[in-house]
């Protein structure tokens, strides 16, 4: 467009000189003519004058046809370059009205990704929310189904449970009966009954002749198992006892016996246990062959004092016992109390647990007492017994 505009001026600045030098050669040729005629007669002069003059007119007239050829060229040109005006400025509003279209169309293609950037995230934390409820929810099911495979699987013994995995399994008791145990899979090699817990002092063992038949307490706390399970477990079965006992500064002992026999409700729970070895001192000694005495069942051999009372717990006490392990939790200064004798069992009075194990071998079963620190968390008692076997 600029350069069709450069060129009709280039070519109306041409035709201006051009006239310009016309006008000045008309001029200069007049002046000439003038001066011949005035050399020559004045009829010579005349005719001269007139033939030029009408020469000078033809030339006019050829220059007017020619200026106005040119001033055709021009329009046309004008004409040519208003149409292409206008056919440029129908392409740039055309232009215009594609960039604008094209522009609207991604305005709307952004807004479409940000709706689908929001659908997308709410959609993620939907997932994310179902696939932690259906993590939860499978741990759930694996939860119940080890524990219906717990409660469905009834095994001769803890140590005949195939699992490695402490927890709560259902332990043939003979005669068509069977009970819920702890069993502890992992300490010591595993294959152990836990029939007596004590860690914190939540659980108050200062209790009656039924509730220490029965059991009380829960297996994941505190809990004692019950004496006519023990009975059950032992009548059928070869047993040991594994008395394990720390005291408040960390001091560990244990006491191992090499038969470990509970007697029927009628026999009032008679205890019988065999030979002694371990470093806790052989403590229960006095009390083999000694009936299960409690606070409202006087089956002890000191006939002027009720031991149970004295010493408020329940156990086959003898007159009364070295031994207090149902007594109360804490130390016995702490409590207000002391010693019946100075016993190397006595001295670890606070917390404890007691576990059995079965050997299949030798067919034995193995209950334990134990006790933490205090002051120590409540912990699980599988971790309890690997400190205690670290100690």
């Amino acid at each position: 467009m600029k350069q069709v505009e450069d060129s009709m001026t280039s070519r109306y600045e041409t035709l201006q000189e051009m006239l310009v030098e016309l006008e000045q050669n008309h001029t200069l040729a007049k002046d000439d003519v003038l001066q011949k005629l005035m050399e020559r007669p004045t009829q010579e002069k005349y005719d001269s004058l007139q033939s030029t003059l009408m020469e000078l007119q033809n030339n006019i007239t050829a220059k007017d046809g020619y200026l106005q050829e040119i001033e055709r060229s021009i329009k046309e040109l004008e004409r040519n370059v208003n149409e292409r005006d206008e056919s440029q400025k129908g392409k740039l509003i055309e232009i215009k009205k594609q960039i604008q279209a094209k522009d609207n169309t991604l305005q709307e293609m952004m807004r479409n990704m940000t709706r689908l950037e929001e659908q997308s995230k709410v959609k993620h934390d939907e997932l994310e929310a179902n696939f932690k409820k259906l993590q939860n929810e499978t741990k759930d099911s694996l939860e119940l189904l080890t524990e219906s495979i717990k409660n469905t699987n009834v095994f001769w013994s803890c140590k005949n449970v195939p699992s490695k995995k402490s927890g709560t399994y259902t332990i043939d008791l003979g005669s068509g009966n069977s009970k819920k145990v702890y069993c502890e899979q992992v300490a010591y090699g595993g294959g152990w009954i836990v029939f007596q817990h004590r860690f914190n002092g939540q659980v108050d063992f200062y209790r009656t002749w039924n509730e220490y038949r029965d059991g009380f307490g829960t297996i994941d706390g505190e809990f004692w198992l019950g004496l006519k399970y023990l009975h059950q477990l032992t009548s059928t079965r070869k047993h040991e006892l594994m008395v394990e006992v720390k005291d408040y500064s960390g001091n560990y002992g244990y006491a191992k016996y090499d038969h470990f026999e509970i007697g029927s409700e009628a026999e009032k729970f008679v205890l019988k246990i065999g030979n002694y070895s371990g470093t806790a001192g052989d403590s229960m000694a006095w009390n083999h062959g000694m009936k299960f005495t409690t606070k409202d069942s006087d089956n002890d051999n000191y006939s002027s004092l009720q031991c149970a009372e004295y010493q408020k717990g329940a156990w086959w006490f003898n007159g009364c016992t070295n031994a207090n392990l149902n007594g109360p939790y804490g130390n016995l200064s702490e409590l207000g109390l002391s010693s019946v004798e100075d016993s190397d069992l006595e001295k670890f009075a606070s917390n404890k647990k007691a576990r059995a194990k079965h050997f299949t071998y030798h067919c034995h079963l193995v209950p334990r007492v134990w006790a933490p620190a205090k002051g120590t968390n409540t912990q699980h008692p599988t971790k309890n017994f690997n400190e205690s076997a670290q100690s």
